[in-house]
């Protein structure tokens, strides 16, 4: 359940425990486990479902296209799950119905374009749970609120509407997280997932990088143990939001999407057997190794460290169970988790972002000089070169549509797209050149012309 919006405080501040009194409850009973997620600009629905389902991290051009979206080819949670026979259904912003067009068996859209509606697009998913919660033909249900973005949006966080719709939000997990619970007492094991896809800023509206848009909730109900940073005070863990897709994939028992750069959590939530867990661990950090070894040139150190971790699990493994100290499986598992986390924060924070902000200044770049030959260069002079432009242009367009096609997205062809840009900086700034060029010798020629006829 995704509820748009979604602020860190609007759970654990003091709003939270009055607006949302039964989601308290069942955090303060142990009935459910509060995690304390991160997520990187841009804070914009479409980039985070993509970063939740996908495990990677979105880039600028996701903003652009965040009104446009298309459907999404990258590996991802719901085209595994689909893959191996799940059945899926969906309530809610039409977003997921676009990235992901063929993968529902039901499903209904509301739209985000009446950002003054406060009610009917709430109501228009609401409507579907007790059917749904009653029926047994699925194995996984989404459902995304949009009413508290739209709250945010006109009135900011501490309008006054805002904690009439937390009212509103608290009175359906409840109503979702007893269900959750009553499966889980028959012996079916259920989850259940509550979070925002981003957060609102203290003057409404959301789209930075501020701690109000960047941190948000993760709920779940249906785990068999919580795991906090601190135990007597209850302090929440942290995680990022793009390792939700590590795992409910984890969850599902499902193939990690191969491009995810998260770390798994699912022993935070879940009691789970020894080897499971330290498998579960290996699995994600040889997979996220992967990805590390390709995209950073400081691989020693951490290589190091994996061999060193995967040295004492395979000891423990080779021990008997006689032998094996529950301090061994405890240390082994803190290094997985320490060695996933210092690899994810090196991806997510230098690879990636060195090419959001080069692209921006390659982009910015050719944007000028286009705007330089659009406005500033006579007429003539443009009508000799714009078969030139029409046909440079051309071919750009289908290079970069034939990659886009093939790779399916922008990030994955990051060496082959700068290259297909240089080549359009050289050939934007070459016409400008022989436009400024033709200019000058008009100028001359027409000097000269002046001068004869003086004579």
């Amino acid at each position: 359940m995704v509820i748009d919006g979604l602020r860190w405080d609007f759970i654990a501040g003091p709003i939270g425990k009055t607006a949302m009194p039964l989601t308290s409850d069942i955090l303060t009973n142990d009935h459910g486990c509060l995690i304390q997620a991160k997520l990187q600009a841009p804070t914009v629905t479409m980039p985070r479902i993509k970063a939740m389902m996908t495990g990677t991290v979105p880039n600028f051009v996701d903003v652009i296209l965040n009104f446009g979206s298309k459907p999404l080819h990258r590996d991802n949670l719901l085209s595994q799950a689909k893959a191996h026979g799940y059945k899926l259904i969906f309530y809610g912003d039409e977003t997921w119905l676009s990235l992901f067009p063929n993968i529902f068996d039901r499903h209904d859209g509301t739209t985000s374009f009446f950002v003054t509606d406060f009610t009917e697009v709430d109501n228009n998913v609401t409507r579907h749970i007790q059917d749904e919660l009653n029926n047994d033909d699925w194995d996984m249900m989404i459902l995304h609120y949009l009413g508290l973005d739209h709250i945010g949006h006109i009135e900011g966080p501490f309008g006054p509407s805002i904690k009439p719709k937390l009212q509103e939000m608290d009175k359906i997990v409840a109503q979702i997280a007893q269900k959750v619970q009553d499966w889980n007492g028959d012996g079916e094991p259920t989850l259940f997932i509550v979070c925002g896809d981003h957060g609102i800023k203290d003057s409404g509206g959301h789209g930075g990088s501020t701690p109000e848009e960047t941190t948000v909730p993760i709920i779940t109900v249906g785990g068999t143990m919580c795991v906090y940073e601190d135990t007597e005070l209850k302090i929440p863990i942290k995680v990022q939001q793009l390792d939700i897709a590590v795992t409910l994939s984890a969850a599902l028992g499902l193939p990690i999407p191969s491009t995810s750069l998260g770390s798994v959590f699912l022993d935070y939530i879940y009691n789970l057997q020894d080897d499971k867990r330290l498998f579960l661990l290996n699995y994600n950090s040889r997979q996220l190794f992967d990805h590390f070894q390709k995209f950073t040139n400081e691989t020693e150190h951490i290589y190091q460290k994996y061999l060193n971790i995967t040295d004492l699990h395979l000891d423990w493994l080779n021990s008997n169970e006689t032998q094996r100290d529950r301090n061994d499986i405890v240390n082994i598992a803190l290094s997985y988790h320490a060695i996933l986390d210092a690899m994810k924060e090196e991806l997510v924070t230098s690879h990636l972002v060195i090419y959001d902000f080069s692209l921006i200044i390659i982009l910015l770049y050719i944007f000028f000089q286009m705007v330089f030959i659009a406005f500033h260069v006579e007429t003539t002079v443009w009508t000799t070169r714009k078969n030139t432009v029409f046909f440079f242009l051309v071919g750009f367009s289908l290079c970069l549509g034939l990659y886009l096609y093939t790779f399916g997205n922008i990030t994955s062809l990051c060496p082959s797209l700068k290259a297909l840009l240089f080549l359009l900086i050289i050939g934007v700034s070459y016409i400008n050149y022989n436009l400024n060029l033709n200019n000058k010798r008009n100028i001359i020629k027409n000097i000269n012309l002046n001068i004869e006829n003086i004579c």
